[in-house]
């Protein structure tokens, strides 16, 4: 997979670097304990400490899905959805925050070349973009005004740039590059999971744009290519990468959550003559049911990601059938996540649920986590049911399969 690959055509040979995600896997080992000890407190101030954000950045984590042209990680999929489980399994908001900047960069580094140069030009930033939303753009002189209001900025409180979708004229897309500091920030992310992303809502009023920070998108893709060679992540397809890559976040959540339920597997059952939780069958089962579930859901994240990097080194568009698999696929890997998730609180008992209790942040994060729109898998069974059958996909647009 991660071997150099010459294809006729092709600007360059295409590999991904498999040293820089054993470099990276073993960072956030040494993580661990910090991010053990700030999970908690990241729930309760709505955004990562300063000390998760330094170990990230010396890390360079927030570098790994960058192309080697702006001296990125070249990550393969299948190797960032591993270092975000591993991040997870430590803190699950510090993994989606770290797992969001590599997506923005991603995208960024898909634009035209004066947006890149913009991006990259001091290195390789922290970045956000929420996309729930929508904003309008005006033609001012030398760029544009921009207006709007975009929810779920996942790692806003650290990024330096904002990619924000705006609309010229009623009709063409924009991608722009803003500053972080040009925007406005509402603190909106109030729920009960996943806090520590600070997810919270961006706001532009007449921020103005130069021409150079925006790019026409054509569907979910830059509408004006760069003329930079091409390297293995430019030829990623956009969702089902974004989709499979997602699912480690998830998958390292509930081994952590596995991992404080076997840490307390020694306490006794309360009104039995059990001395320790283990000594029950009935709780083994359960725990080996669990454990088995999820070790499926990872064998799907690493299979899902490997299609996607298979592709993109073999230069070759997704075939319809691939996309609906992987789409379904990372469907059901959530569903056994679910069900695993859920056998753990379960063997947890009430207890489980004290905020002083590692078990329920997990829980939580993952329940919040695993609703993220593109995950949604009822949309996805449905779409693959109409794949199936052989029916028209009336569910949605194919580019968001």
């Amino acid at each position: 997979m991660v071997a150099a690959t010459a294809l006729a055509g092709v600007d360059q040979p295409l590999s991904f670097d498999a040293d820089a995600e054993i470099k990276a896997i073993a960072a956030v080992k040494a993580m661990y304990p910090l991010l053990k000890k700030s999970t908690q407190i990241h729930h309760q101030i709505g955004e990562m400490t300063p000390e998760v954000v330094a170990a990230i950045i010396d890390a360079k984590l927030h570098e790994l899905s960058v192309p080697k042209r702006w001296g990125g990680g070249n990550l393969s999929s299948a190797a960032l959805a591993r270092v975000s489980a591993e991040i997870a399994r430590g803190c699950p908001s510090t993994a989606w925050s770290v797992s969001i900047t590599n997506s923005v960069s991603w995208m960024a580094s898909q634009m035209k070349d004066s947006l890149q140069q913009a991006v990259f030009k001091n290195g390789i930033p922290m970045m956000t973009s929420p996309q729930n939303g929508a904003g309008t753009v005006v033609e001012t002189d030398g760029g544009y005004l921009l207006t709007g209001r975009w929810a779920y900025g996942s790692n806003c409180h650290h990024a330096e740039y904002a990619l924000l979708q705006g609309i010229l004229g009623g009709e063409q897309p924009l991608m722009c590059l803003v500053s972080i500091n040009d925007v406005k920030r509402l603190n909106t992310w109030d729920v009960v999971g996943m806090r520590g992303s600070g997810s919270d809502t961006l706001v532009a009023e007449n921020v103005f744009v130069p021409y150079g920070h925006t790019t026409k998108m054509a569907g979910v893709s830059s509408g004006e290519p760069f003329s930079y060679p091409k390297e293995s992540c430019d030829y990623w397809v956009a969702f089902p990468l974004l989709r499979a890559k997602a699912l480690g976040v998830l998958v390292g959540t509930v081994e952590g959550q596995l991992d404080a339920i076997i840490s307390s597997s020694n306490k006794p059952v309360l009104y039995s003559n059990y001395a320790q939780k283990q000594d029950a069958a009935s709780y083994r089962a359960a725990l080996g049911e669990a454990a088995s579930k999820i070790r499926a859901a990872r064998s799907i994240m690493d299979s899902t990601n490997s299609t996607v990097d298979q592709a993109a080194l073999e230069v070759r568009v997704f075939t319809n059938e691939e996309s609906h698999h992987i789409r379904a696929e990372v469907a059901l890997a959530i569903k056994l996540l679910s069900e695993a998730s859920n056998t753990l609180m379960d063997l947890a008992g009430s207890s489980g649920f004290s905020e002083s209790n590692p078990a329920q942040r997990y829980w939580l994060d993952f329940n919040v986590g695993s609703r993220h729109v593109i995950f949604n898998s009822y949309i996805s069974f449905e779409a693959y049911g109409d794949f199936v059958l052989g029916r028209e996909l009336n569910v949605m647009n194919a580019l968001f399969v």
